[in-house]
């Protein structure tokens, strides 16, 4: 399982392991390296936010993609799935090591949100520097 660092980290991107996968964009988004990623109800990526309807996190674009202009599905982004992804949190503590986190925004994670939309599971968290390493979850 690779890590991953998502935005203004050192290396920025690393993918030395992990599975990358080429995967279409909801129209009228714009995605980021770096972001946290959700399918929306059509099976079409946009970042992550605590919004309903949104699928659990399915990993971190690994590259830009402007779909600004275009439909569902014009333009695809390279994204990471099945690792660990080492992003800001919000809230967190050591007591929720272990536990299910949850997306604020498409950097951020929380113990709890209105939505629960899941980013994964809390491996550690670094309180001082508001980061936290999240293990992401594969299975539904």
């Amino acid at each position: 399982m690779a890590i991953i660092f998502t935005h203004n980290y050192p290396g920025e991107i690393n993918i030395q392991d992990g599975i990358m996968l080429l995967q279409p964009v909801a129209a009228g988004v714009n995605i980021v390296a770096g972001q946290l990623l959700c399918y929306n109800a059509s099976k079409y990526l946009l970042p992550a936010s605590d919004t309903a309807g949104l699928s659990r996190v399915i990993g971190i674009a690994v590259g830009n993609a402007n779909n600004t202009n275009g439909s569902d599905g014009d333009v695809s982004v390279n994204i990471v799935v099945d690792c660990m992804m080492y992003v800001d949190c919000s809230g967190l503590s050591q007591a929720n090591v272990d536990e299910i986190v949850y997306v604020s925004d498409e950097y951020t994670v929380v113990a709890t949100s209105t939505n629960k939309i899941v980013a994964g599971l809390l491996q550690s968290v670094d309180v001082a520097n508001n980061k936290a390493l999240v293990k992401q979850i594969i299975e539904s």
